[in-house]
């Protein structure tokens, strides 16, 4: 993995992947070696949280005392769901998650959440196990706009 990313740094070999597979697989290795140096240069933290079914979690956050913060925190997951089956990933919203990031100190030291913080959601993206490869047909629905 990390051979795969210093070839990237180099500029002639950027250059012929991006004119053999176009931008968004380049910036997204670019995106995913940065993520992956920051997480590697973070050693130091000692909680581990493991979630085995999916590559990525998102746990949206918010000041406790914001009215507003569920909803924001649970469009912004939405958001980010449709945005993920766009690209052929799967999501699913995780709630033990959230009430895990909210309530295990190890978790929330983890994640750096501010004290004044507090967990609205929590979601799992990566790449389905399963595609189905016979949906079932259906009708085109009757639908008038007045």
């Amino acid at each position: 993995m990390e051979k795969t990313f210093k070839l990237m740094e180099n500029k002639a070999i950027k250059l012929f992947y991006k004119m053999k597979f176009g931008h968004l697989p380049v910036d997204s290795l670019r995106s995913y070696a940065i993520n992956y140096q920051l997480l590697k240069n973070k050693k130091e933290k000692n909680a581990y949280f493991p979630l085995p079914f999916g590559s990525a979690v998102i746990i949206t956050t918010a000041q406790s005392f914001d009215s507003m913060a569920p909803f924001n925190c649970s469009a912004t997951l939405f958001a980010c769901s449709l945005m993920a089956h766009s690209l052929g990933l799967g999501s699913c919203f995780m709630g033990f998650v959230q009430i895990g990031a909210n309530r295990d100190k190890k978790i929330r030291d983890w994640l750096e959440m501010p004290k004044e913080h507090q967990s609205y959601g929590a979601m799992v993206v990566g790449h389905p196990d399963v595609k189905y490869r016979r949906l079932i047909e259906r009708k085109m629905p009757n639908i008038k706009w007045h």
